[in-house]
């Protein structure tokens, strides 16, 4: 019996074997296919600008834009000229120069225009009181830019260098008959 066994298992494997060599089994697939590689570009980080003294009169900025192509980031640093006259001001008060120390805090337009309503006028050229408002007076275009003073006096200026009023009234004249022709 162990031999019909053996002889039925070599010939049920050589069967097998040879149908399975003897078909032909074709797969044929059309596939199409496409990847999207959806992946965002790097973020641009704005750089962190460090101010360390809290005595320094300067201000920092920093931004960043990113898009799905460009990333740009940049940072400034911004003085502030006020915050540096006040404190040079400061400087000279502590070494006992106070004419020095209103020459600089007048190179503000709204400290200019308070001390000259005032009647305090700012130092010039050495000369304080009656003395700089001669100088100021001669020297106008040295007042600082925005002073609502300078502005005043150099509008009064302007005026002067206008023309006497007859002419206006020439003028008029010529205008309105001027226009009476063209009507007619």
């Amino acid at each position: 019996m162990k031999l019909l066994v053996a002889i039925l298992l070599l010939f049920g494997t050589v069967a097998t074997i040879t149908d399975v060599k003897a078909e032909t089994n074709t797969v044929s697939s059309n596939t199409v296919s496409s990847n999207t590689i959806d992946k965002a570009p790097p973020s641009a980080i704005s750089p962190g600008i460090s101010i360390v003294n809290s005595d320094v009169c300067v201000s920092a900025y920093s931004g960043s834009v990113t898009t799905q192509i460009l990333g740009v980031s940049t940072g400034v640093t911004v003085s502030d000229s006020n915050c540096v006259r006040i404190k040079l001001s400061r400087q000279m008060m502590s070494l006992n120069l106070k004419v020095p120390a209103v020459a600089i805090l007048a190179q503000d337009p709204q400290v200019f225009d308070a001390l000259w309503m005032s009647g305090v006028y700012p130092p010039i050229k050495g000369k304080i009181a009656e003395e700089s408002k001669e100088i100021w007076l001669a020297n106008i275009d040295m007042m600082p830019e925005g002073s609502k003073i300078k502005n005043k006096f150099l509008q009064n200026r302007e005026k002067e260098k206008e023309p006497e009023g007859d002419f206006d009234g020439l003028k008029n004249f010529g205008l309105m008959a001027l226009s009476l022709l063209l009507l007619f």
